[in-house]
């Protein structure tokens, strides 16, 4: 028997002893309207002696139950720190850091290459329209013009098909189609009665499946890369140390190692025939190997927060010198180097993370992306230009406004871009001062199969083998085409290609002169005023001048005091100069063509 049930036992024996004393003399004790001697036992005495009883075994177990949800609370905190205890050394050791960084690696190549990796069959198939506007001189008329077109696209059988209509309005000057697939360039159009083609020379193209096959093999070996390497890095020094909640990464490639990380490479690498392989293509030699002597002394350092996993600090240094670092400051900002240079702050906040770069004097970047909405915007500067990124998210439609300021050549430029998967629409704007160009564009998308056919081009002709008269006759039809547009900066244009060749013939005519005097047995201009005069025709047949244009004309030549005065009449049937020297030769000179011109083309005194 213990010592509690000892006591109780006891005290139990002494409490029944004073009942029966109290009850021996309560019944000598003659009772009000009772009879002496038979009066019953005090029912109050009892009920006492019961609730005393019961109070001191309540007081008993309470005190129980405290002493063992104490003890369990306990244990589970022991539990706890020994569980704790065994997950840092677990998961926070330099091996499963390693393991961990990998995972994530892999995933992020996977996904890369994933976003690469277009849908074979899958074809497009784009419509819109293009309006142009200009304040620039001579660009002013295409406020008028409109492309309107229809663009299909098979990737699986490389076509491009392009139907195209340009408008004045609602009048059409220019339409037709381009279509490309890998064997020819058409263009079927009203510049020309025919089609028009050029061949490709697709030797060098790669299909749409041996592009598919090139990606699997980049994401193939750049995995493998990393896997081995990392697997081969376990081989290394590596040592982990717990530092209250930091957790403290060694990664030290030295003499004492190189060959047991060389010797795993080497062994990896030829376990795996296609890694293998990729990488004799990609370095050009048979049976590469990793060579010990090649290894560079490498040490890696990395503190991570527990249980987040945070990086604290980080460096990198080869050969005994810091080649990369980073550290968190105290705004939760990562900042990185390299060498002794700041590079840029990293800073995360939720999805968002921002990016900043002062360049020195060179300029800088500042950049914020959401990793959820995928918004990117920012700043990017140097000495001269600004390049500012923006992208608003609005449900599934993404607007984008993109903008370069050039301060040193006064270019201003800005693309808007309102994104969603069934349609584009925005402008491309360039401004110089107080001139701009802009295009505002509106292209609706639409996927699918069998969009795309492939074509034929009934009485096709070769560009390449196009006579002059031919190609003369598409140049003409194609500045009728644009004329409406062009007016004043073709005939600017026109005017000024005019001048350029009077400059030439004036030019060949003095070198026509100066030869026929020398090789006459008189002087041609010996005396003042003496003329002389040499036809276009002539200067074209004795081949002084190599003219593109046709023209008809003269030059006459006279002999004032001690110099020559050249003089030009020349037309190519839009324009026409007639008796003017070469100072005199500009766009107000130069008059529309008229009959008059032919009676003072020839040469009288020949």
């Amino acid at each position: 028997m213990n010592e509690e049930n000892k006591n109780n036992l006891e005290n139990n024996e002494a409490t029944n002893n004073v009942d029966v004393a109290n009850n021996d003399a309560l019944n000598e004790i003659e009772a009000p309207g009772t009879t002496l001697g038979v009066n019953p036992p005090s029912d109050n005495a009892n009920t006492i002696n019961n609730e005393k009883n019961n109070n001191q075994v309540t007081s008993k177990n309470n005190k129980k139950k405290i002493i063992i949800i104490v003890s369990i609370v306990v244990g589970v905190i022991i539990l706890a720190i020994i569980a704790m205890f065994v997950y840092v050394k677990v998961v926070f050791n330099a091996s499963k850091y390693l393991d961990e960084k990998l995972d994530e690696f892999k995933t992020s190549v996977t996904e890369v290459f994933s976003a690469l990796n277009m849908n074979n069959d899958q074809e497009i198939k784009y419509s819109g329209t293009f309006k142009p506007t200009s304040t620039i001189e001579g660009f002013e008329g295409l406020s008028n013009a409109t492309i309107s077109f229809d663009a299909v696209t098979s990737l699986t059988n490389n076509i491009v098909d392009i139907n195209f209509d340009l408008l004045d309005g609602s009048t059409s000057t220019l339409n037709g189609e381009l279509y490309m697939d890998n064997e020819m360039f058409v263009l079927d159009s009203s510049l020309y009665t025919n089609p028009l083609y050029m061949d490709i020379d697709n030797s060098s193209d790669i299909s749409q499946e041996e592009l598919m096959d090139i990606l699997g093999d980049a994401e193939y070996f750049v995995n493998g890369f990393a896997t081995y390497l990392v697997t081969a890095l376990k081989d290394t020094s590596l040592t982990t140390e717990i530092d209250g909640l930091t957790a403290k990464y060694t990664y030290a490639v030295d003499d004492n190692n190189k060959e047991a990380f060389a010797s795993r490479m080497n062994e990896l690498i030829n376990s795996d025939e296609r890694f293998k392989e990729l990488l004799e293509e990609f370095l050009g030699e048979t049976n590469p190997e990793v060579n010990p002597e090649n290894i560079e002394d490498l040490t890696f350092y990395i503190e991570t927060s527990i249980p987040s996993g945070d990086v604290k600090i980080f460096f990198l240094v080869i050969d005994d010198e810091t080649v990369f670092s980073g550290e968190e400051l105290e705004n939760g900002t990562f900042r990185l180097y390299a060498g002794d240079e700041q590079l840029a702050d990293i800073t995360t906040n939720g999805d968002e993370t921002t990016i900043t770069m002062d360049m020195d004097n060179e300029g800088s970047i500042d950049i914020i992306y959401n990793e959820n909405t995928k918004e990117i915007n920012g700043t990017i500067t140097s000495d001269t230009t600004t390049l500012k990124i923006g992208s608003t998210k609005d449900n599934d439609n993404m607007l984008y406004i993109i903008s370069l300021e050039d301060t040193y050549s006064d270019v201003f430029m800005e693309i808007n871009a309102d994104t969603s998967d069934s349609a584009i629409t925005g402008y491309i704007l360039i401004k110089s001062g107080e001139e701009e160009i802009r295009l505002d564009y509106d292209i609706n998308i639409e996927y699918g199969s069998n969009l795309v056919s492939s074509k034929t081009f009934d009485n096709a002709q070769n560009i390449e083998y196009l006579t002059e008269a031919e190609q003369a006759q598409i140049e003409e039809n194609l500045m009728t085409a644009i004329e409406p547009f062009f007016s004043e900066l073709i005939e600017s244009t026109a005017k000024d290609a005019f001048i350029s060749d009077a400059n030439h013939i004036i030019d060949r005519a003095s070198s026509y002169v100066m030869y026929e005097q020398l090789r006459s047995d008189l002087p041609i201009l010996a005396n003042n005023g003496d003329t002389f005069c040499v036809t276009i025709a002539q200067l074209e047949n004795e081949n002084y001048i190599y003219i593109n244009n046709s023209y008809r004309g003269k030059v006459d030549v006279t002999r004032v005091n001690d110099t020559y005065e050249y003089r030009l009449t020349m037309s190519d049937g839009n324009y026409m100069v007639i008796n003017q020297t070469l100072d005199n030769i500009t766009t107000d000179s130069i008059t529309t063509y008229n009959e008059s011109f032919t009676s003072s083309e020839v040469c009288l005194n020949n």
